[in-house]
C-alpha cells in the first residue's frame, strides 16, 4: 500500500487525480496523453488497466465504489482529499472484488472534527505554455471550504471552480464542484454523511499535427480488415483538420453514509451505503456553415453500494497468539446506458443494459504469534456477467531489529478479477453495420501471482525503504474476434468477444523516504516487464499484435520519480516560514505504433502504400517532466504559493505521436487557513 496524504498531494504539481500517480506510486503509470490531458483514462497498475488491457482500475471514495473507476478520476480535484491509498497487487480483490485484478485506489475525503471550526480558501491563476495555439491559454483554480465544529458534530461545506484554456485548437474546459458532509458521534455510534457534485464542460479539440500540410491523395483506399464490409476512404489525406463541433458535459454525483459501531471493546461493525454516477453527454457546437459531426454520444454509468463488514480482535494474553478477523457481505448494482444521435438520421439509438447485480462474501484472518504474521483471505463473488469466482489471498511476514533499524520481509499470493461487460457476454443486436454475437462462456479477466517484499525503516521515522518483486500472470483478456459477414445480412459485419492471451507481468518496485533536519527526500523507481506469453487468432486488440516473447504495447519499461523538499524558517521575518519542493518524473520504453509519420510519408509519396502496414513500430526513450512547488507564509494563516508542472517546457510525447502535449503549466495563488478550537 502506498499512501499519499494531503501534504504530499499539495506538493504534486497536478490539479486532478488522474495525473498524480506516475513517479509517486511504484508500479503505476498515468500518461500525459495530449489532446485531453484531464480526461483520458490511462491509469495502469502492474500491467493492467488503462490503455493496456482495455479496463479501468476500481476506485472507492469513502468506502463507496466510484462509477467508471479510474476512467473518471479527472472529475476530482485534490483540495478536499485527506489521503489516497493505492493497493498494489491482485490480493486487493479479496476485500474489494471485481475491478481490482492489479490493485485499487481508495480516496478518503477530509472530515470535520467536533469542537473545531475551520475556513480554507484557495485562489490561483496562471497559464499553460503551448506551441499549438497563438496565445498561451489562461488557467485558474479556486476553492472555498468551511468546517463548523459543534460539541459532538461537524458540518463541512465547500466548492471549487477551475478553468483551463485550450492549448490545442478549439479546446478548453470549465469544472465546477460542490460538496458537503456531516459527521457526528453519539455513544458508541459514529456517523459520516457525504455528498458531492461536479460538472465538467469541455470542448473537443482538433489535432494541429497536419495544420501546415495540404496534400490530398484521392487515389488511396484503405483496405478493410477481414470481415469489414465498407472500406475506409481517404485516410491519407494530409490537410488541416476541421473543427470537431462538439462540446462535452460530464456530471458526477456522489453520496454516501458510513456507520461505525463499537459493539464491544474488541468488536467493530461497519456499514457503508452510497451511490455514485458519471454521466457524459456530447452536444453540437454549431459554426456557421461547418457541417455537424457524424454522431453524438451520451453515456451514463451508475453504481449503488451496500457493504457490511466487521472487525474482531482476539487476544489470548501478553505473549500468546492473537488474531484480527475481518468479514462481511456486499451488494452492488451497476447500471449503464448509451445513446447515439446520428446527424444524418432523425432518430436516436438508445441502449440500456439490464442492471447488473453483484453479490459477494469475504473473510480475512490475520493471526499472529510473537513477530510472525499471517494473512488468510477468501472472497466469493457472483453477478449476471460471470459465474461464481473465488479469490483467495495468502501471506506471511515477520520483523526483526538490527540496531536502530527494523526489517520486515514478506511474501504473498493473490488472485483478482475484472468482470466482462454486458456486451462482452450477451452481445449486441445488429445496428447500421455490425452485430456482436453472445458468448455466455466468457470469463472474467484475471491476474494472479506472488509478491516478495522487504521493508526497512528506523524507529525515529526518518528513514524508510521498500523493495518489491512481483511475478503475476494476466490472462483471459477481452478481445473482439472478427467473424466475417453476419449469417442473416451480408452487409453487416459480425464480431464476438473472447478471452484470449496471457501476459507475464513481472517487475521491481522501489520506494524510499529520508528526512534530515528540514530536508525531505522521497523517490520511487519501477521496472515493468509485461511480456506476451500466449496469443492466437485474429483479434482487434493491438496490444497483442506482438509476437510471443515481446513486451506489451502502451506500457513503460521504467517509471521513476524524485521529490526534494526543504522547509525554511525566518526567511524575511521572525514568524514567516515555508517550503520549496522540486520533483522530477520519468517514463521510458513505451512500445507503440507511429501512425502519424507513416500517414505523412504515404501522403507525400515518400513510401509506397502497404494495406497490411499501419505504422512504424517505435519505443520511446526517456521523457522527463520537472515540477516545482513553493509556499511561503506571509502571515500565520496566509500563504502564497507557486505551482509549476513541466517547467522546462518539454513537448516530447510520452504515449503516442498522435497526441500533442502541452508545455509548462503555472499557477500562482494564495491560501488562507483559519482554525478556531472551542475551549
Amino acid at each position: 500500500v502506498t499512501i499519499l496524504d494531503s501534504k504530499t498531494l499539495e506538493r504534486i504539481p497536478e490539479n486532478t487525480l488522474d495525473q498524480i500517480f506516475r513517479g509517486w506510486v511504484p508500479g503505476t503509470n498515468s500518461f500525459d496523453v495530449g489532446d485531453e490531458p484531464e480526461g483520458f483514462p490511462t491509469l495502469s497498475i502492474r500491467g493492467a488497466g488503462g490503455a493496456v488491457s482495455l479496463t479501468t482500475i476500481a476506485v472507492y471514495i469513502d468506502g463507496i465504489e466510484y462509477a467508471g473507476g479510474s476512467g473518471y478520476l479527472s472529475q476530482l480535484d485534490k483540495n478536499n482529499i485527506d489521503r489516497i491509498e493505492i493497493v498494489r497487487g491482485p490480493g486487493a480483490a479479496t476485500m474489494y472484488g471485481t475491478g481490482s485484478n492489479a490493485g485499487i485506489v481508495q480516496i478518503f475525503t477530509k472530515k470535520g472534527k467536533s469542537g473545531r471550526s475551520t475556513v480554507n480558501v484557495l485562489s490561483s491563476v496562471g497559464f499553460i505554455k503551448s506551441k499549438w495555439v497563438n496565445k498561451d491559454p489562461f488557467q485558474q483554480m479556486h476553492n472555498v471550504e468551511t468546517i463548523t465544529g459543534f460539541k459532538k458534530a461537524a458540518l463541512t461545506l465547500g466548492g471549487s471552480y477551475r478553468t483551463a484554456g485550450g492549448y490545442m485548437p478549439d479546446g478548453g474546459e470549465k469544472n465546477k464542484g460542490f460538496y458537503g458532509g456531516v459527521n457526528f458521534k453519539t455513544g458508541k455510534l459514529q456517523v459520516n454523511l457525504n455528498a458531492r457534485y461536479n460538472t465538467r464542460n469541455y470542448n473537443l479539440t482538433r489535432s494541429p499535427l497536419y495544420d501546415t500540410a495540404i496534400n490530398p491523395r484521392t487515389d488511396l483506399i484503405i483496405e478493410p480488415l477481414p470481415g469489414l464490409i465498407t472500406p475506409i476512404y481517404l485516410w491519407f489525406n494530409v490537410k488541416p483538420s476541421l473543427p470537431r463541433n462538439k462540446k462535452g458535459i460530464t456530471e458526477t454525483y456522489i453520496t454516501g453514509i458510513n456507520l461505525s459501531h463499537q459493539t464491544r471493546d474488541n468488536w467493530v461493525n461497519n456499514l457503508d451505503i452510497g451511490y455514485t454516477g458519471n454521466h457524459v453527454q456530447e452536444i453540437p457546437f454549431l459554426r456557421d456553415t461547418i457541417p455537424l459531426q457524424r454522431q453524438y454520444v451520451a453515456n451514463n454509468i451508475d453504481v449503488t453500494t451496500l457493504r457490511y463488514s466487521n472487525v474482531l480482535n482476539l487476544r489470548s494474553g501478553v505473549d500468546g497468539p492473537e488474531a484480527v478477523i475481518s468479514s462481511g457481505a456486499e451488494y452492488k448494482k451497476y447500471s449503464s446506458s448509451l445513446a447515439i444521435t446520428r446527424a444524418t438520421a432523425a432518430n436516436t439509438l438508445f441502449e440500456k443494459d439490464p442492471d447488473n447485480k453483484n453479490y459477494a462474501f469475504f473473510v480475512q484472518a490475520n493471526p499472529s504469534y510473537k513477530n510472525v504474521y499471517l494473512t488468510l483471505g477468501m472472497r466469493y463473488e457472483k453477478n449476471e456477467l460471470f459465474d461464481a469466482s473465488w479469490n483467495p489471498r495468502l501471506g506471511i511476514t515477520t520483523n526483526f531489529e538490527i540496531k536502530s533499524l527494523i526489517f520486515k520481509p514478506r511474501i504473498s499470493w493473490g488472485k483478482g478479477i475484472t468482470a466482462p461487460s454486458y456486451e462482452n457476454r450477451f452481445g449486441h443486436p445488429p445496428n447500421v453495420s455490425t452485430v456482436i454475437y453472445a458468448n455466455p462462456d466468457i470469463l472474467p479477466q484475471s491476474q494472479q501471482g506472488f509478491d516478495y517484499g522487504l521493508e526497512i525503516y528506523d524507529k525515529k521515522g526518518d528513514f524508510r525503504f521498500e523493495a518489491v518483486y512481483y511475478d503475476n500472470v494476466l490472462q483471459d483478456m477481452f478481445a473482439e474476434q472478427v467473424l466475417g459477414q453476419d449469417t442473416t445480412d451480408p452487409n453487416i459485419s459480425a464480431f464476438k468477444y473472447l478471452n484470449i492471451g496471457k501476459v507475464s507481468n513481472r517487475g521491481w518496485e522501489f520506494a524510499g523516504e529520508y528526512r534530515i533536519n528540514r530536508l525531505s527526500l522521497r523517490g520511487t523507481f519501477s521496472i515493468m516487464n509485461s511480456t506476451v506469453i500466449d496469443t492466437t487468432g485474429t483479434y482487434l486488440l493491438p496490444q497483442l499484435e506482438a509476437a510471443v516473447g515481446n513486451r506489451m504495447y502502451n506500457l513503460p519499461r521504467h517509471t521513476a520519480g524524485l521529490n526534494l523538499t526543504y522547509y525554511f524558517l525566518k526567511l524575511f521575518g521572525k514568524t514567516d516560514k515555508g517550503s520549496v519542493s522540486l520533483n522530477v518524473t520519468e517514463v521510458d520504453g513505451v512500445r507503440n505504433i507511429d501512425r502519424t509519420t507513416y500517414t505523412i510519408d504515404v501522403s507525400y509519396g515518400r513510401i509506397a502504400y502497404n494495406p497490411d502496414f499501419f505504422g512504424y513500430p517505435f519505443q520511446n526513450s526517456g521523457v522527463f517532466r520537472f515540477g516545482l512547488y513553493v509556499d511561503y507564509h506571509i502571515q500565520q494563516d496566509l500563504r502564497f504559493f507557486i505551482q509549476g508542472n513541466n517547467i522546462f517546457n518539454s513537448y516530447k510525447y510520452e504515449y503516442s505521436t498522435s497526441y500533442p502535449t502541452h508545455g509548462a503549466s503555472w499557477l500562482f495563488g494564495l491560501k488562507y487557513n483559519f482554525t478556531k478550537e472551542d475551549k
